[in-house]
């Protein structure tokens, strides 16, 4: 792997060849922090959230890293919306999710205590994928 170092772009003062190869650059730097915990659905989508592999920091020591993994499979609400959140938790690295209150205006849930959010759902009535 070839280290790339960040190099703000400016369109309007590089060139082209010194402009794509900082968006290139740029990308190489931002990926790994970026691409962290990335949620989304999985190929075939379901009521499950795929999360991507990513790194948790650790104090004084290396980050730990943690395999992609699955949500378990979600509910949608029955009568009104309902904001969920999915987190990591930061001593295990176990995804979980925090299940919101329906209402007519929803607000989320509270995220337990040693958890990193990484995603907001918006939950619909009769919803069958994420």
């Amino acid at each position: 792997m070839t280290a790339a170092t960040f190099l703000q772009t400016n369109f309007n003062t590089q060139d082209p060849s010194t402009y794509r190869g900082a968006i290139d650059g740029n990308t190489a730097v931002a990926a790994p922090i970026i691409g962290n915990f990335a949620p989304h659905a999985a190929a075939t989508p379901n009521m499950t959230v795929l999360l991507d592999a990513g790194a948790i920091p650790t104090v004084g020591g290396m980050p730990v890293q943690i395999a992609q993994q699955t949500s378990a499979t979600l509910t949608a609400p029955s009568a009104n919306p309902r904001k969920d959140i999915v987190y990591i938790d930061s001593t295990t690295g176990v995804i979980g999710v925090a299940t919101g209150t329906e209402a007519a205006s929803p607000v989320d849930p509270t995220i337990p205590a040693g958890k990193i959010p990484v995603a907001r759902l918006a939950m619909t009535v009769g919803m069958t994928t994420i």
